[in-house]
């Protein structure tokens, strides 16, 4: 099998990590849901902070501090965080509000995902460029 086509084995066959954890949250979200005041998906904002912090650390250890070789980033990204973040979640999820003219929490939900994910990246390279690693 040559290495793209291993690679692509390896990273189809390891995406349920992600997707099982996703799942965990989503449940989790659900269970708490009823014992909210307001009706932003609270879980899916976290996943992604979440996501898209752990996702930074990969690329950018990868980058800065050469600490992943090439598959074990293609690994750990596509494969496992890939299938654990999904911005399709986010989209589905803030449509709906829309849609129930929940405009106060849809504007919360795009607002806090967003700056969330963007914090999270930014907090990740910030941790990897300063490691301190020789």
């Amino acid at each position: 099998m040559g290495d793209s086509k291993r690679t692509i084995y390896v990273v189809g066959n390891v995406d349920w990590h992600g997707r099982l954890c996703r799942s965990d949250i989503a449940l989790l979200d659900q269970r708490l849901d009823s014992k909210r005041r307001h009706r932003v998906p609270a879980g899916n904002a976290g996943r992604e902070f979440l996501g898209a912090f752990l996702l930074s650390l990969v690329m950018y250890l990868s980058e800065f501090r050469g600490y992943f070789n090439e598959e074990t980033r293609i690994f750990l990204s596509i494969g496992v965080l890939g299938s654990f973040t999904t911005m399709s979640t986010f989209s589905f999820e803030s449509f709906k509000l829309l849609e129930q003219g929940e405009i106060g929490a849809l504007s919360l939900n795009v607002a806090a995902t967003l700056i969330l994910t963007f914090l999270a990246v930014y907090l990740g390279k910030i941790a990897v460029v300063n490691m301190g690693w020789e």
